[in-house]
């Protein structure tokens, strides 16, 4: 059995935020939305604006930078009409209205 080792363990979390910057970029193209910080930022800001995001954090989730906490991913889900679980593990290949998404 492999042994998580801090290499491992590092590459598994930088393969994580790359595949949810991927269905986040795919969902975006679905939703026909600009793959733009300002515009997910702006978007998102309007959705929630109790807690907002700046377009520096817009910017490394479509960029696989970081993953937004479930809080957020709960409102990028609806608004762009896909599953958290999806947006976020990619468990469900269907978005909320019943539309194949892949990635």
């Amino acid at each position: 059995m492999p042994r998580n080792t801090p290499k491992t363990i590092a590459r598994t979390a930088e393969q994580e935020r790359t595949a949810f910057a991927q269905r986040l970029n795919a969902a975006l193209a679905a939703a026909d939305v600009p793959t733009s910080a300002t515009v997910v930022q702006r978007e998102f800001n309007t959705r929630h604006p109790q807690q907002p995001v700046t377009s520096h954090a817009a910017r490394k989730w479509i960029t696989g930078e970081s993953i937004p906490s479930q809080q957020r991913l709960q409102i990028l889900s609806a608004w762009l009409k896909v599953t958290p679980n999806w947006l976020r593990f990619g468990d469900n290949t269907k978005d909320i209205g019943g539309n194949a998404l892949s990635v």
